[in-house]
């Protein structure tokens, strides 16, 4: 593993300029923050072998697939038995619109992030959830409209 170096003025550039553009080439990216197409490949691999990019990827629009309706969904359980967390952890894994889990403090156990066709779809997804093992509760809201998302940390 290599040693981890912190990041300088020109790191952070390269790497806001690959969260705007994840495909830009290695002269774009020295042009864009004015070092040499070598010193940018080196940084950039740098940064690689150091864990600074967890992946490469394409965020979709989930409308252009039918995806238009998300909601935010906290989970309750009865107990906190390793068992109990399994069977959700089997069923959030095998829903393809549930996009994010996080266990989380407090009343509930965790936080989901589903992204479905219609109010319809997520009813049904619902239904499924709450036969998972030792369920207690589920609280859904419903995103009317996003103002700010993110798909990634900015390198302040």
């Amino acid at each position: 593993m290599a040693v981890e170096i912190l990041m300088d003025e020109f790191d952070r550039k390269i790497v806001t300029a690959l969260q705007k553009n994840a495909r830009a080439s290695l002269t774009e990216l020295s042009r864009m923050v004015n070092l040499s197409l070598p010193a940018v490949r080196t940084r950039l691999l740098k940064l690689q072998d150091q864990g600074y990019f967890s992946s490469f990827s394409a965020i979709l629009d989930p409308e252009k697939f039918g995806k238009g309706f998300t909601c935010y969904c906290l989970v309750q359980l009865n107990g906190h038995a390793k068992f109990h967390d399994e069977a959700l952890e089997k069923f959030i894994l095998e829903n393809q619109d549930i996009l994010e889990c996080h266990r989380i403090a407090g009343q509930y156990e965790y936080l989901l992030k589903i992204i479905t066709k219609s109010s319809k779809h997520m009813e049904e997804i619902l239904k499924k959830l709450r036969t998972v093992e030792n369920m207690v509760n589920t609280n859904t809201l419903t995103v009317l409209h996003t103002i700010k998302e993110e798909p990634s940390v900015k390198p302040d």
